[in-house]
């Protein structure tokens, strides 16, 4: 946000590395563009390790919108940008599983804490909740197609909530057993900007803090 000529080359690595992520999704039997973990200089894969930390997708969608939000370059946006926003959300709709409740999943997935692999993994949804609502938004704005259910699988994805300690579970099979390797639930304030009670931002805070 400060200084947002330096994070160009970041996004445009990114963006560079677009045909190589379809690629992958294809490798792997799934739909838009799955970035991987490690990446060469070129954007190609260079490792198949931590393959199910899918978190990395929604984290290049995110960092996509954030240079927008910091020049409203909507050249850039267009051209570059939305192309990459509307392919992260079509890899996370694909991946999207709908529960009898009306709720979706995202099962198997990994957050930023590497120690746990689980089902609805809150950092993951969250970011995922993200992509596809920035995709669609920004799609309609420029008169491109957005599949419905994009908008529906992020109103629906389901956050793992104690709501008897009015807090967020890492995902779904955490335990207050668990350890946390690394700063990940409470990432949902900052920077996925989950809205949320400040009361339950100062219970995720405190508890991860713990853990």
């Amino acid at each position: 946000f400060f200084h947002p000529n330096l994070a160009h080359g970041t996004v445009m690595y990114r963006v560079r590395g677009l045909p190589w992520a379809e690629k992958y999704a294809r490798d792997t039997g799934r739909a838009g563009a799955r970035y991987p973990w490690q990446t060469a200089a070129s954007g190609k894969i260079a490792s198949l390790a931590n393959a199910n930390e899918i978190h990395i997708v929604g984290d290049v969608a995110l960092s996509m919108w954030q240079y927008y939000a910091a020049t409203h370059n909507s050249t850039w946006l267009k051209e570059h940008g939305l192309p990459n926003l509307r392919a992260t959300a079509a890899f996370f709709a694909g991946w999207a599983a709908s529960n009898a409740d009306g709720t979706y999943s995202l099962n198997g997935t990994q957050g930023p804490d590497e120690f746990h692999s689980g089902d609805d993994s809150c950092y993951v949804n969250a970011a995922a909740r993200l992509n596809l609502r920035t995709a669609a938004n920004f799609s309609t704005t420029y008169g491109l197609e957005t599949p419905a259910n994009w908008t529906k699988i992020a109103d629906n994805v389901r956050l793992p909530f104690d709501s008897a300690r009015q807090m967020h579970l890492e995902y779904a099979e955490w335990t207050d057993t668990m350890k946390a390797k690394q700063a990940d639930t409470i990432m949902l304030s900052y920077p996925l900007g989950v809205e949320m009670p400040v009361d339950v931002r100062r219970n995720d805070l405190n508890y991860y803090a713990n853990h």
